[in-house]
């Protein structure tokens, strides 16, 4: 699933380049370069995961100024939703009882969108118009959202959608450390709910990950 620096055209950042397509062909993009998706079964279980790609297709689709806003916003495209949307329900008529879990690198909240130590600006790491998602989520009973791009470990919640935003795993010098996470789901009746969640902080003198617990918000 790409995020916004696969989707960078230059050095500058300028918006939609089409090379993460190219060198993932099988894994993203071989049939439609906006949506993917898989099936995860477990005995008489399934659960799809469905992946987005809300990346800037244009510089111009980011705020004012966009030479600064370009580097780190998404948008939430209304076409790419209803992609979603028609994903999430083809793959509901096609495996009874399967539970359905989203996926996009841009959290769909504006909780943690700015980033003060680059000069206060607010919602330059923002999701535009990510309330079309929590919309759709809600309505299609959608409960919870795999997410990244803040570089921090924070779960957050919209509208009772449970957003869970994975930490940079190798990101040098990150401020907020580095992470992985271990989520077991459990899914009755097209039901999702989070049995068990492991957050794991590498712990640089041992030179490993560890587990520790994440921030919720």
């Amino acid at each position: 699933m790409p995020g916004n620096h696969d989707r960078f055209r230059s050095d500058d950042g300028d918006a939609g380049c089409k090379t993460f397509d190219l060198s993932f062909t099988g894994l993203w993009g071989q049939f439609d370069p906006d949506i993917n998706s898989a099936v995860l079964r477990s005995g008489q279980s399934a659960l799809g995961i469905v992946a987005a790609d809300f990346c800037l297709r244009r510089n111009v689709d980011a705020s004012h100024p966009t030479n600064v806003y370009k580097r780190g916003q998404g948008y939430a495209y209304e076409d790419i939703v209803e992609k979603l949307v028609k994903k999430t329900l083809q793959l509901r008529s096609a495996n009874e009882g399967i539970g359905i879990v989203w996926a996009m690198h841009f959290p769909p909240s504006d909780k943690r969108s700015g980033v003060p130590a680059l000069l206060g600006l607010g919602g330059l790491l923002e999701l535009r118009f990510f309330h079309r998602v929590v919309t759709a989520a809600v309505e299609n009973d959608v409960s919870h959202i795999l997410s990244g791009h803040l570089r921090e470990a924070v779960m957050l919640q919209e509208r009772g959608v449970h957003i869970y935003c994975a930490g940079s795993a190798c990101g040098f010098g990150e401020a907020s450390g580095n992470w992985m996470h271990l989520l077991e789901f459990r899914v009755q009746k097209g039901k999702v709910s989070v049995e068990k969640k492991v957050d794991y902080r590498w712990i640089e003198a041992k030179g490993d990950f560890f587990e520790s617990q994440a921030e919720s918000a």
